[in-house]
């Protein structure tokens, strides 16, 4: 479950188009840290348990909600027209 919500996130990140965030630094620092999650995520699905797969889907939820509220609200906003 984890593994399917980084996915989507990832392509959250493809579909937004840098800068998601109002500087490219932040970008940086939230791709990186997607990066760790997903390392994380295969880690623990390959090798050993680091950690249980409830707490990993609530870090993974916790860590990608801001970049889902992100998205869903420009896929809302797409429709509407500035008059």
């Amino acid at each position: 479950m984890a593994f399917m919500l980084v996915m989507v996130g990832i392509f959250c990140i493809i579909y937004m188009k840098p800068p998601i965030f109002k500087q490219m630094r932040y970008d940086y620092v939230y791709l990186l840290i997607v990066l760790i999650l997903l390392s994380i995520i295969v880690i623990n699905g390959t090798f050993i348990d680091l950690m249980s797969d409830g707490l990993l889907v609530t870090l993974t939820l916790m860590i990608l909600s801001p970049l889902y509220v992100k998205t869903f609200s420009a896929i809302g906003n797409k429709g509407e027209q500035n008059t």
